[in-house]
């Protein structure tokens, strides 16, 4: 079992006050991850995966995100597309970023056209080179910093999509449970997917996803920046035709 699927069962298993936890063994990949039996008798089928972005993964996993430029004017934090060429990146940048007016911090895609002619030039170059936005302050070490995601906090329809696509890859895996009550997924939503990791830390709570046949259940739960969802810090729970719950300020108990 991986560490994320072993999680979910302790954690499912004490939120529920569930009486047993069992793996589930049989029909290899094509079954769903865990049992659970609860104290009135019930049993749920649960499927555990994770929402991430393979390609912020992959550009993660690169070496080269920071260089010290001591010719530049101060430290830029640069976002761009996971595709980006770095080697293009790192030729072009440091005469580039000091010729766009400190104050800009926004998307270039929004900010261009306020530019002046000379600046839209380069932000159209930037562009080309897979800048989303940057932003710049003064700092003892000018440097260039890489980064990729997007962009924060958007909307938490975000999560709901995201959680739902994630229900979709995986609903016959539920639909072909046997002997249960009860059809839960749980998706855990990586840091490397910015947007909805982000946006599931709305005080608003989420809106009301349409549930997919072969599922009761949806839940979505925050994973931490390295990777392991050790220290769960966000949990939402939605069931068919009901609001989210939040089951977050339960976490500070268990």
């Amino acid at each position: 079992m991986k560490p994320d699927e072993l999680i979910v069962a302790s954690l499912l298993f004490q939120l529920l006050d569930a009486r047993d936890v069992r793996q589930n063994d049989m029909g290899g990949e094509q079954a769903h991850d865990w049992t659970i039996i609860l104290r009135d008798g019930r049993r749920v089928a649960v499927e555990v995966t994770q929402h991430a972005d393979q390609a912020m993964r992959e550009f993660w996993a690169k070496a080269d995100h920071y260089r010290e430029m001591p010719s530049l004017p101060g430290l830029y934090s640069v976002v761009v597309r996971p595709t980006a060429n770095r080697n293009a990146l790192w030729r072009r940048l440091p005469a580039l970023l000091p010729t766009i007016p400190y104050e800009v911090g926004h998307r270039l895609e929004y900010i261009k056209w306020h530019l002046g002619h000379d600046s839209r030039e380069v932000a159209d170059e930037l562009l080309g080179l897979g800048v989303e936005w940057f932003n710049f302050v003064e700092s003892a070490k000018p440097a260039i910093s890489l980064s990729t995601g997007g962009g924060g906090w958007l909307h938490p329809s975000v999560v709901a999509d995201a959680a739902v696509a994630e229900l979709a890859k995986n609903r016959c895996k539920l639909a072909s449970a046997t002997n249960v009550d009860e059809r839960h997924m749980f998706v855990w939503i990586d840091s490397s997917a910015s947007q909805p990791w982000s946006s599931l830390r709305n005080e608003d709570g989420l809106p009301e996803p349409v549930l997919l046949d072969g599922a009761d259940s949806l839940w979505v739960g925050a994973i931490d920046h390295t990777g392991m969802p050790g220290g769960v810090s966000v949990l939402w729970q939605c069931r068919s035709g009901e609001p989210w719950e939040n089951w977050t300020p339960k976490l500070s108990r268990r």
